[in-house]
């Protein structure tokens, strides 16, 4: 397994909690469309959403991961894997 640079991740991590409370989750996702309908489930439980990080290491919005799961998205539509 290849060792990840100090402050870099691979996919997207995604801290969460119960609202109100003070201990936060994690989980990784390894790409965005996945981290994207995980937010999304995320949300319409009773979890909040404290923080996302992109496979950087920095902290993204989810406007901002939405936007990187369409521009995926759209990449993989426009230049498919061969099969």
């Amino acid at each position: 397994m290849p060792k990840v640079p100090q402050g870099q991740i691979n996919g997207y991590e995604i801290g969460f909690s119960p609202r109100g409370a003070r201990k936060i989750s994690v989980t990784m996702r390894p790409n965005a469309q996945d981290a994207l309908k995980t937010v999304r489930a995320l949300e319409a439980s009773e979890e909040e959403i404290r923080y996302i990080k992109a496979p950087g290491g920095y902290e993204i919005g989810i406007g901002e991961l939405q936007l990187e799961a369409e521009r995926k998205g759209n990449a993989n539509v426009k230049n498919p894997s061969p099969t």
